[in-house]
């Protein structure tokens, strides 16, 4: 992504006032971190596909729902929702 991208990309986000930004389990996290880190107070939340179980997750009895319900915690924080 280029440098002009990036920083359209920090500007949008400080002017809406987001605090969060996505990154996906299976993508290298430090583009969205270097994102975060120019916003202030955002953090990054993980969003996990299926195909991101291990193994060790795996034989702990992680599935498919379990990362659901984890994608859908992350997404209501960024969302500002509460259950």
């Amino acid at each position: 992504m280029s440098i002009g991208v990036s920083v359209e990309i920090i500007q949008l986000a400080k002017n809406l006032g987001l605090h969060v930004i996505y990154s996906e389990e299976l993508i290298d996290p430090r583009y969205t971190s270097a994102v975060a880190q120019e916003i202030p107070d955002a953090k990054v939340l993980v969003l996990s596909p299926i195909e991101g179980i291990t193994k060790d997750e795996q034989q702990k009895g992680i599935g498919y729902i379990d990362k659901m319900n984890e994608n859908m915690r992350n997404l209501m924080v960024g969302l500002e929702c509460s259950q």
